[in-house]
């Protein structure tokens, strides 16, 4: 029979490596930091174990060497450990901004990897997400919505801003950043891709029109992910390591994230293709995301407007923390 006990090829690897941890000073330390890392996810254990183990068992330096800090140990560790995790997702290799990375269409992304990944980032806060923002955002934060607008569409891009049972509200950009340069924005969602302003057969119903279903969408450029499940603190872990392209991620004043992932498809086809069969089945679902956001007209929250308080809110501002005209992750 079979010993359960025995250890993976990782933890024996790993657990060498430990046992004979190179000296600082020119014996190679430095990579085994990050190597340590690395075997240390894939034989499943915490990043914080990891840490703890090298800290414990990394040698003395000779006279001539200098011992590497707490801070150096930890760098290291984190930066093999946060590359294993992208290898183990298909995100090792990230595609052009606006695709999905090729190497994800092969992979299979397990729930429990979401433990892993708001493990290993615990801490991060709104605030961390916000100074790191490519568009700095050191503006009054009811200007988010002209701003966001503004950075993100062309002037005659026509939206759709109102609440949810509105249809009508559609407006070119122009319009709307005039209207909220005045003003903060007076109504809670957006769809943030450019709609024709036009009626078209809805999706579920061909014999009725709309003007802003999935058939309305001209400019196909975002994708709305969202993950209301998890806690606040989780979300925020995911988004600062999640190595995708965001444009925007606007906190929704209740509990949870909306971000504008860069997708930028061609047409419906390719967001049929690409967006609603490889992005969100094989990586945002998995690990959390609403499976129901995948539709090209999905609203998001409206950066800038302030939610009033409800059974579901305790209400505030709908606050902008990314801003990315270029799509970037904030991991980068």
């Amino acid at each position: 029979m079979a010993d359960s006990k025995k250890p993976t090829r990782a933890e024996f690897t790993y657990k060498a490596l430990i046992d004979h941890f190179p000296a600082p000073g020119g014996d190679g330390a430095h990579q085994a930091l990050f190597k340590a890392g690395a075997l240390g996810f894939k034989a499943k254990f915490d990043e914080q174990r990891v840490i703890d183990d090298v800290k414990a068992n990394i040698p003395r330096p000779p006279k001539a060497g200098r011992e590497p800090s707490d801070a150096e140990i930890e760098q290291g560790v984190k930066a093999g450990f946060a590359k294993a995790m992208a290898e183990s997702l298909g995100l090792d290799k990230p595609g052009e901004s606006g695709k999905v990375p090729e190497n994800l269409r092969t992979r299979d992304v397990s729930a429990e990897v979401f433990k892993r990944i708001v493990v290993a980032n615990a801490g991060v806060t709104a605030e961390d997400i916000a100074a790191k923002s490519p568009v700095p955002l050191d503006f009054p934060e009811w200007e988010a919505g002209w701003r966001t607008l503004d950075a993100l569409f062309a002037p005659g891009d026509l939206l759709f801003v109102g609440p949810r049972e509105d249809v009508t509200l559609i407006k070119p950009v122009s319009e709307w950043v005039d209207m909220m340069r005045k003003r903060p924005p007076q109504h809670p969602h957006m769809i943030p891709n450019p709609l024709s302003g036009e009626f078209a057969p809805t999706k579920a119903d061909v014999s009725k029109m709309t003007r802003r279903g999935d058939n309305c969408v001209v400019k196909h450029m975002h994708a709305v992910a969202e993950m209301d499940k998890a806690p606040l603190a989780e979300q925020l872990a995911f988004w600062s390591w999640a190595a995708l392209p965001v444009r925007a991620l606007i906190l929704s004043a209740g509990k949870s994230i909306h971000a504008w992932v860069d997708v930028d498809c061609a047409d419906a086809a390719e967001w049929e293709r690409e967006v609603s069969g490889v992005l969100f089945p094989k990586f945002l679902v998995p690990l959390g995301c609403d499976p129901s956001c995948r539709n090209r007209s999905r609203l998001s929250r409206m950066p800038g407007y302030t939610r009033p308080a409800d059974s579901k809110s305790p209400g505030g501002m709908q606050r902008l923390i990314w801003l990315s005209p270029e799509g970037k992750a904030v991991c980068e």
